[in-house]
């Protein structure tokens, strides 16, 4: 927006850029709960092989399609400069910004693994309050396989199931 008041007084064009705090921070939360029955389980051994020979297995497709979400998500927020966290059941995660944080994130989401089980819907998300703590402050994204309609969820929270 233009700055008219400072233009006047410089005589030169004057423009202000005004950034809402809450357009600045995200918080992703990517759940790693996937219904168990979805592939047939591989041994260590047969993983080892598989790997070996030069074949790629993807334990879950539609988890590896949702962890490849997840990174477009958080490449996209830090390249705009924004904080992110990225949130998983093993890591809490910490806000951060740049390409080192950026890294650290996909990294983490390189080596993340599915948690098949028979009924997720069981262990429902109970801290929500608690992961999502500045919901007045930040974007929050849940990533998940297991949403439940019935699960209140911190206002302002935006659930992506895959």
């Amino acid at each position: 927006r233009i700055d008219w008041k400072a233009t006047a007084r410089s005589r030169t064009l004057i423009v202000r850029e005004f950034a809402a705090e809450d357009e600045r921070k995200v918080t992703v939360y990517f759940d790693t709960r996937v219904p168990g029955g979805e592939v047939p389980a591989m041994t260590l051994r047969e993983k080892i092989e598989a790997e070996s020979t030069g074949h790629s297995f993807a334990a879950s497709p539609r988890f590896e399609n949702a962890v490849s979400q997840a990174a477009a998500l958080v490449a996209h927020f830090c390249n705009t400069e924004a904080e992110v966290r990225l949130i998983t059941p093993a890591e809490p995660g910490e806000f951060g910004t740049g390409s080192r944080h950026l890294h650290e994130c996909l990294r983490r989401l390189a080596v993340i693994e599915p948690d098949f089980q028979a009924d997720p819907a069981i262990r429902m998300f109970n801290n929500l309050d608690e992961i999502f703590t500045d919901t007045h402050e930040s974007h929050n994204l849940l990533i998940t396989a297991t949403f439940n309609e019935t699960l209140t969820i911190p206002a302002g929270t935006q659930v992506i199931t895959f």
